[in-house]
């Protein structure tokens, strides 16, 4: 009986010996050899490493440092003019449209129409040709809005027109940097991409083919946009701004022809015209200037002598 107790105990002593899991295991002999490491609960893992930018496998025990990323620039640029142009898909006969329009004028060379709108502030030119060009605008918008006003003016002349083909041709901003730009070296640096002539233009042209834009760069930090839309100028600006930077300088003086201009602004006081002065003197307000005395004329006193030395 107790040969037969045993066989069993050892049966399962051995079954309870297999299923013991094999991480256990392996846990077990990494302790007998004496390299076990334990986690640290507060290390990250590699997922959270590269996630905040951390290199695990950097092992020069220099800290780390992340890189800066050059942020775009926060100067906008100011639209000041939008040309566009629509069609009318019909013959525009221009007398009718002098006689018969609003705020209009008659340009015999060339054969042309000028009108004009309030608000927004657009100037266009119409062709007999059913041809349409605005300018003026301060934004796509505006320029969208005034076509369309003027496209219903025409209507009210007795034409059955369609508006299309309306198209944002150009535009032009203006940007004031904080500094002056020295050209001259700008010129040096990019002598390829930049175009300045000194005797003819006062001013550096410097072109994107990226954007289709053209920037005029002034040496007192004045910069003139011209691209085929808005967000293009703003484009063009942002990628030569870290450039122009580079070649920043402290900004001049106002020239002697601003003070000029400046001096030539100022009120000056009203003069009196000359009827007022031929009055004062008819009053006699200004004293007459006593004629010369002849000697001759003179009351001498024989009694003073005088005598010489």
């Amino acid at each position: 009986m107790a040969a037969v107790w045993s066989a069993q105990y050892s049966d399962v002593s051995s079954s309870s010996v297999m299923a013991v899991h094999p991480s256990s295991e392996a846990s077990h002999r990494a302790g007998q050899s004496g390299s076990v490491r334990h986690a640290d609960p507060f290390q990250a893992t590699d997922h959270e490493s590269r996630i905040n930018g951390n290199n695990s496998n950097n092992n020069s025990g220099q800290p780390h440092v992340p890189v800066k990323t050059e942020q775009p620039a926060d100067i906008k640029v100011e639209i000041v003019n939008v040309l566009c142009n629509f069609k009318t898909h019909c013959h525009l006969d221009l007398r009718t449209i002098a006689m018969q329009g609003a705020n209009v004028e008659w340009r015999r060379d060339p054969s042309s129409v000028l009108m004009k709108l309030r608000s927004p502030p657009i100037t266009s030119t119409i062709w007999s040709t059913g041809k349409v060009i605005c300018m003026g605008a301060r934004s796509e918008a505006d320029a969208l809005i005034g076509a369309r006003r003027i496209a219903r003016n025409l209507q009210k002349c007795g034409f059955k027109l369609r508006f299309v083909d309306f198209q944002v041709k150009n535009v032009l901003g203006v940007v004031s940097l904080p500094f002056g730009v020295r050209i001259d070296r700008l010129k040096d640096e990019y002598p390829r991409e930049v175009s300045y002539e000194p005797e003819l233009h006062p001013a550096a042209s410097w072109r994107v083919p990226e954007t289709g834009g053209q920037l005029q760069i002034f040496q007192t930090g004045s910069l003139s946009v011209t691209a085929p839309n808005v967000a293009a100028a703003q484009r063009t600006f942002d990628i030569l701004h870290p450039r122009l930077r580079q070649f920043s300088k402290p900004k001049e003086a106002p020239s002697m022809a601003a003070a000029s201009r400046a001096r030539k602004a100022a009120p000056v006081p009203d003069k009196p015209s000359s009827s007022a002065k031929r009055q004062k003197g008819l009053k006699g307000d200004v004293k007459p200037v006593p004629s010369p005395v002849d000697s001759d004329d003179m009351d001498w006193d024989e009694s003073v002598v005088l005598s010489a030395d």
